[in-house]
């Protein structure tokens, strides 16, 4: 009888040197022995693979609370020091100071266009209206001239040249020719020269400036602002741009700003404008100036001196941007969106309701139906928002219209507005005004 492979040892079967012959080929080969449950969790790749599984499913469960985290982590992490701040105290002024220097104090802005001349002048014909004590300081572009320029682009220079002589002589505006600082690579967009408003930190005569975006309403006098508390390495102070909070990282807004002038800050600043890429706004170069500096800026507070009138658009419950973290004496307390009360708390208001256009951009009465929906309340329909948005613009026409007549400057827009505003009834008109006690009353959206 042959041998077969049962003759030799276990530990020969598989040498190879054994010959296959003379050995039965076609012998059956011995079943492999199935591994218990115990042998295969005991087996090197299932121990190597257990924990990562575990760590998956781990990760897997808490994704949905983990990811929210992290990115809160993240932008706290991301946050300038003076963003995690609250805003600066400020003061009230009693109207008893003494030993102020108000000329070392000044409100500024430009104007490098005719619109933006008009908006400048009504800020401030507001200012003087208000009784505000700062100087007053308009940036305008070198191709335009005062009273002694030679009208040589027709009746619009004219127009610009006794704004500006107006705005000299009526309201004491400093004039200042300065030559415009535009983006390099979009000449043609208006927002293209809003750098001109870097030109500020040059005005090294003052101590301290309001810089002010023109497409603005000021409600009340602003003057306590310029006393607000600075310490000697801080340039700037601003609002948070608190619209953009759900966006990202906090950044600070430019449309309303303390400033301390410095010919410094101005090169930094004037440097910045020559390496901006494309759509780099003047915003995104005050946050990559400030921000990035230890104690450089601080807030102010935006309910008070930063309202846009977006913010009056929004759903009630909406508002977690606006309200910010809680001030001193706030924690706990639930807020309750109060357009009324809000207008009333407020000194400055923007005009910012994208896609919308700017109220002197807009045709006809452009901005009626666009405003918020009333809300339903017991009593029945809250249109407070409504009318209080529909106020801002309806104030702003009425104040335009009134300087472009003084102008011989109307336009069929405003010609329309006027018809319109002449052909209402008294009923209408009180309704208009008494809605939501706010409407314009000796040229400013009051409170009522």
């Amino acid at each position: 009888m042959a041998p077969t492979l049962r003759d030799l040892p276990d530990f020969l079967h598989n040498s190879p040197y054994i010959p296959v012959a003379p050995f039965d080929i076609d012998e059956p080969q011995p079943k492999p022995v199935k591994p218990t449950l115990k042998e295969i969790l005991r087996s090197r790749p299932v121990r190597t693979s257990i924990p990562i599984v575990i760590c998956f499913l781990v990760i897997l469960a808490l994704l949905p609370h983990g990811i929210p985290k992290a990115r809160e982590l993240h932008i706290q992490y991301k946050t300038p020091a003076c963003l995690k701040q609250d805003p600066v105290e400020v003061v009230p002024l009693t109207g008893e100071e003494k030993d102020i220097d108000w000329g070392q104090y000044a409100y500024i802005t430009y104007a490098t266009s005719k619109d933006h001349l008009c908006n400048a002048l009504m800020l401030f014909e507001s200012l003087n209206r208000l009784e505000s004590k700062a100087a007053r300081v308009l940036l305008y572009r070198q191709q335009w001239k005062d009273e002694w320029v030679e009208d040589k682009n027709g009746k619009g220079m004219e127009i610009m040249t006794e704004m500006l002589i107006q705005a000299r002589d009526e309201y004491g505006v400093s004039l200042v020719n300065v030559e415009v600082l535009s983006h390099r690579h979009s000449p043609g967009d208006e927002w293209a020269d809003s750098y001109t408003k870097f030109l500020a930190w040059n005005q090294t005569d003052y101590t301290r400036l309001i810089v002010l975006d023109s497409d603005s309403t000021i409600l009340q006098s602003m003057d306590e602002l310029f006393f607000a508390p600075m310490d000697e390495k801080t340039e700037l102070l601003a609002p948070r741009a608190y619209w953009l909070d759900a966006s990202g990282v906090p950044s600070l807004a430019s449309h309303i700003m303390l400033i301390k002038p410095s010919l410094e800050e101005y090169i930094r600043l004037e440097n910045e404008v020559v390496l901006a890429g494309r759509n780099t706004y003047d915003m995104d170069i005050i946050n990559a100036i400030f921000t990035e500096q230890q104690d450089a800026c601080g807030l102010i507070d935006h309910r008070t001196y930063a309202l846009l009138t977006g913010e009056f658009r929004r759903p009630v419950d909406k508002h977690r941007g606006f309200w910010g973290k809680p001030k001193k004496g706030e924690e706990g307390v639930k807020k309750v969106w109060d357009p009324q009360e809000v207008l009333a708390n407020s000194k400055f208001v923007h005009f910012s309701d994208w896609p919308l256009r700017k109220p002197w951009e807009m045709k006809d009465l452009e901005w009626l139906g666009k405003g918020p929906k009333c809300v339903g309340v017991e009593e029945g329909d809250d249109c407070r928002g409504r009318d209080i948005w529909n106020g801002f613009y309806e104030d702003f026409r009425e104040r335009r219209v009134g300087i472009a007549r003084d102008f011989d400057d109307t336009d069929d827009k405003d010609d329309i507005w006027v018809a319109e505003r002449e052909s209402r009834s008294p009923d209408d008109q009180r309704n208009r005004e008494g809605t939501a006690g706010v409407i314009s009353v000796a040229g400013s959206v009051v409170a009522g």
